[in-house]
């Protein structure tokens, strides 16, 4: 995708270049050209992260992720416990 992006702009580069060489009096129709261009660009990819990130996949991605975390901070929490348990213990003995 990065590529093709690169490629476009490069294209829409020399064609700008181009035009404007052969008619320096259009160059503000080239430019707003390769302007209105490059910003419908720019929402057509905004639109299709919003679609991804709408997704039903992403949305199920985004769950794991939070059980997953969920799953962590229980055990983090456990394994905190055991230890002070631990150290407690040992503490008054020693």
């Amino acid at each position: 995708m990065k590529a093709q992006l690169l490629l476009m702009l490069l294209g829409l580069a020399l064609l700008a270049a181009v035009a404007q060489a052969e008619a320096p009096a259009e160059e503000e129709t080239v430019l707003k050209k390769v302007q209105d261009y490059v910003q419908h660009m720019a929402q057509t990819a905004k639109d299709t992260l919003s679609k991804v990130q709408e997704s039903e996949l992403a949305q199920q991605a985004r769950a794991w992720a939070s059980m997953r975390a969920e799953d962590v901070h229980e055990f983090w929490g456990m394994l905190k416990d055991k230890f002070a348990a631990l150290w407690e213990q040992q503490s008054p003995g020693q």
